[in-house]
């Protein structure tokens, strides 16, 4: 073969091969599990450093730093599974993405907002004797015999507990449903969820909290997703599985004390201003209302008109107390 044809043939078999070299740099990628676009969605997984490291995270259910209020539906949410091999290991991540064009709570709760206000607190606090159930602790240990823990469900209604003694404990106003809105609703999920209570019993109170149940149907209202009359229901769920247990205060010191403590606790680093709370009592409210917390005074229980009225009024940090 002639010395000039050879070289042709040589130069033109580099050539070939630079080219598919420049092919396997550019689509490269592209062959590659694309691990860190996987979507993961939840309450411990809004941010941008949760998506990028989806393939880490594993889906639970507690608190607004580890809690993903993960609702599986019918109509505002759709499930995607995917699955990605690394290490002889499957990871599975579910994606719970938004279906619903005109956005909402979700829960099909009301959360009627007021033009001027469109702020969604960063913290919610609760009493609880007589703001959550009744009746209140002190009542079971001084008026109904003493016999209070162990609580166990009735035999008829889940939805109520009953003492040692035999008296029933239940859940006042609409405290299931928005219970179960604070669970399940999107807008709550970078709100930290606790508990300021002078209650005379506190372990009683703890116990109480992890043995109510919220159920899908004690969301009635029919664009409740997931809950009333929704083909497919989201899972029941403990009231304490809402809280953040660092905010959560059950001591006999005054509600300033636990407001003090509830922020130098709470994560992000809230300001009054940021906090909405609720109790029965109009001394506690008038004295927490002086921090600049947003109070709303419920005799009769959270029902859904305080939430409403609440929410509406979000942030109110004029000292005057929000009652319906």
């Amino acid at each position: 073969m002639p010395l000039l044809h050879r070289t042709t043939v040589t130069a033109f078999f580099l050539f070939e091969c630079l080219v598919l070299a420049q092919c396997w740099i550019v689509y490269q990628p592209s062959w590659i599990s694309t691990r860190s676009s996987l979507p993961v969605c939840g309450r411990s997984s809004i941010s941008s450093n949760s998506i990028s490291n989806s393939i880490s995270i594993s889906i639970s259910i507690s608190s607004p730093t580890s809690r993903s209020r993960i609702a599986q539906s019918h109509h505002s949410w759709s499930t995607r599974q995917y699955q990605h091999s690394s290490s002889s290991k499957t990871v599975m991540t579910m994606l719970y993405a938004k279906s619903n064009k005109n956005g909402g709570s979700g829960s099909g709760v009301s959360t009627k907002r007021s033009k001027k206000h469109n702020k969604t607190p960063k913290l919610i606090i609760f009493d609880l004797d007589g703001c959550l159930w009744s009746p209140e602790m002190y009542e079971i240990l001084y008026f109904m015999g003493g016999r209070g823990s162990p609580f166990t469900p009735d035999d008829k209604d889940p939805r109520i507990l009953r003492t040692a003694g035999g008296s029933e404990v239940k859940l006042l106003g609409n405290v299931r449903g928005i219970f179960y809105e604070l669970q399940y609703s999107e807008q709550w999920w970078d709100t930290n969820i606790g508990i300021s209570s002078r209650t005379d019993q506190p372990e009683w109170a703890r116990e109480l909290l992890e043995k109510f149940i919220i159920f899908s149907d004690d969301c009635n209202h029919s664009t409740c997703s997931g809950g009333g009359n929704a083909k497919y229901k989201y899972p029941p769920f403990p009231m304490k599985q809402v809280l953040t247990p660092e905010i959560c205060e059950l001591a006999k010191d005054s509600k300033v004390q636990h407001f003090e403590r509830i922020l130098k606790n709470a994560p992000g680093k809230p300001k009054y201003q940021d906090c909405l709370f609720f109790d029965n009592e109009l001394g506690n409210c008038r004295e927490v209302a002086k921090l600049g917390v947003t109070v709303c005074y419920c005799p009769k229980g959270v029902t859904q008109s305080d939430w409403d009225e609440a929410i509406k009024n979000f942030p109110c940090i004029n000292g005057k107390i929000i009652r319906k």
